[in-house]
């Protein structure tokens, strides 16, 4: 597209345009034919041309005012003997005009340029227009996309409750082997300086009760030297200790194995009397391992025994059950409740080779 410049017609006021060659000329206004100049950008304004005012002859007087130019150029073809003709011999082709500031300019009125009508800015606007449209669209697909993403996130991240919130807070990831782990842990409850292990051996516990030997012996080949660990088994005979109080594992590997490979289940009892004879030992740390449900009454029993200042953390390990009185209770008490299937237990110690 050709380079343009904008002309202001000194007679109708039209808003006219014309290529930008044409400056140093003249042009003719679309709108009224009136004849101007054609400046430079940013130079002077146009001047209207206008026919030098004719010296008057003997006995008459001057013209008053310059002659304006006729409002329709003289037309090329019109034939001999036409009005057309006429008005053509009248006014040959090159003609000296004067500005309306007396500048003498030769003009060829067969060839002057048109300067056309300036158009109206609506193509920009469409051109804007369309440009808003598609950034408003592609902020809606962008809105879009994010709310679709941030839906889709909420729903692959699962409400955490506030019993594995403190879970979490307190050290227990479910996703690491503690077998494999350090530092040292019981099924992935973080162990104190001092613990004592209470572990439910009813006889309807027997289908994980193996699991459980391999996994205390587990923990035990796996780092527990820096903890006292007493470790407990309770049934409806009463509870059976080793050692007779919380003490450190280091070359007692042996006489644990005998002792643990000793328990069988039976019976049933229930964890107040257990977690009694632990509180008495003033471990920092009593872990309960059961799957027993609890009622509100042993519930209230087990808040009793850890009254005081100097009452043990309780965390609770059940197999293959889940209990809110359970996890309400381990959390008045500053610990956490764990629930983990038997299935993994067998997963982590064979992926551990125990």
């Amino acid at each position: 597209m050709s380079e343009t410049i904008e002309l202001n017609c000194p007679n109708c006021s039209q808003m006219l345009e014309i290529d930008i060659g044409f400056v140093g000329g003249v042009c003719r206004c679309a709108n009224c034919a009136t004849l101007m100049t054609v400046p430079q950008p940013g130079g002077q304004q146009t001047e209207r041309l206008v026919r030098p005012q004719r010296p008057a002859a003997p006995g008459k007087r001057a013209d008053a005012a310059p002659q304006k130019l006729d409002a329709e150029p003289p037309k090329r073809d019109a034939a001999p003997g036409t009005p057309g003709a006429a008005a053509r011999q009248e006014q040959p082709a090159q003609q000296t005009l004067t500005t309306e500031t007396g500048r003498s300019v030769q003009v060829d009125l067969h060839r002057v340029p048109v300067a056309r009508r300036k158009k109206k800015a609506v193509k920009v606007l469409i051109v804007i227009l369309f440009a808003l449209l598609v950034i408003a669209a592609a902020l809606g697909v962008a809105v879009a996309f994010l709310v679709v993403a941030g839906s889709d996130e909420d729903r692959e991240q699962p409400v955490v409750s506030a019993g594995e919130a403190h879970r979490q807070a307190l050290g227990f990831d479910p996703a690491v082997n503690p077998f494999t782990s350090t530092p040292a842990t019981f099924l992935g409850v973080p162990l104190t300086a001092r613990v004592a292990l209470a572990v439910d051996a009813s006889k309807t516990r027997h289908d994980w009760f193996d699991l459980m030997k391999r996994s205390i012996m587990g923990m035990a080949q796996k780092g527990a030297d820096d903890h006292k660990l007493q470790l407990i088994y309770w049934t409806e005979d009463g509870s059976r200790h080793f050692p007779p109080e919380a003490a450190s594992l280091k070359g007692q590997v042996e006489q644990l194995w005998a002792f643990i490979d000793a328990q069988e289940p039976r019976g049933a009892a229930e964890p107040i009397a257990a977690v009694g004879e632990a509180v008495q030992g003033r471990p920092r740390q009593i872990i309960l391992v059961t799957e027993q449900e609890l009622y509100s009454d042993q519930i209230a029993a087990l808040d009793a025994l850890l009254e005081g200042e100097s009452a043990p953390r309780l965390d609770v390990v059940l197999i293959e059950s889940r209990q809110q009185r359970m996890e309400e209770l381990a959390a008045r008490h500053s610990g956490v409740c764990i629930t983990i299937t038997t299935a993994q237990i067998e997963h982590w110690l064979d992926e551990a080779g125990l």
